[in-house]
């Protein structure tokens, strides 16, 4: 079973992020970018099997919403050692 994660705060068509196949994500700003266009963006880096790796970003109209998404994100994979 694929473990999906979907976004409810980011903007636009921004389809769910397998994190079985995560390779990592990061917090990103577009200076180019209008806050209200996707300035701040998660970018995740995945790579499924037998496909090489793909760039996938959620835009997000503010940095408090991109913040409180990630932070979300880091606290579903954060493992314990």
């Amino acid at each position: 079973m694929a473990n999906l994660v979907t976004s409810s705060l980011a903007l636009g068509d921004h389809g769910p992020v397998n994190l079985d196949f995560l390779s990592t994500f990061e917090k990103f700003e577009h200076l180019q970018t209008k806050e209200e266009r996707g300035r701040y963006q998660i970018h995740f880096m995945t790579s499924d099997v037998g496909v090489s790796i793909r760039d996938i970003y959620w835009k997000y109209k503010c940095e408090c919403d991109r913040n409180a998404e990630y932070d979300k994100l880091i606290a579903v994979k954060t493992v314990t050692l």
